[in-house]
């Protein structure tokens, strides 16, 4: 793997029908969320930004767990089914709202690193970090309010 330093979700190998293999270098959260927020604004769903999305959420405290748990089912049930291709309850105006929901549960921002393996039938193999990091003035970045 070559060492990229850009803020971004890089293709580094794609073998057509079996896997590509992407690379993530010090991707903060709050950049992500608010790129696949813009997307949605404009009527676009990254699936691949959603997914990277939704698994770092994975390691982030939220402010109401059980509230964050509850929509992260929810949109992660979406994505994994595509029921934003099949339902008329999933369309990106109710995705974008469910995203928006999630970000107001966090405090903190938090880095992305590392790799992961998206094979053909969709399963992703992961080796990514989710670590923690606070603005320059050591405060939080989100409120709850």
């Amino acid at each position: 793997m070559r060492n990229i330093s850009c803020d971004e979700i890089i293709c580094i190998e794609n073998i057509v029908d079996f896997k590509a293999t992407y690379y993530i270098n010090n991707l903060n959260l709050s950049d992500l969320i608010e790129d696949i927020i813009e997307g949605c604004k404009r009527g676009f769903l990254d699936i691949l930004g959603m997914e990277v999305f939704l698994y770092s959420l994975k390691f982030v405290p939220f402010t109401n767990e059980i509230r964050a748990e509850s929509i992260h089912s929810e949109i992660s049930e979406c994505i994994k089914n595509q029921l934003y291709c099949k339902s008329s309850r999933w369309n990106v105006p109710k995705i974008l709202k469910k995203i928006k929901q999630l970000q107001r549960l966090f405090l903190w921002d938090y880095v992305i690193d590392g790799s992961l393996i998206k094979f053909n039938d969709n399963e992703i193999y992961w080796d990514l970090e989710v670590s923690f990091i606070l603005n320059n003035e050591g405060v939080e970045l989100y409120s709850s309010t």
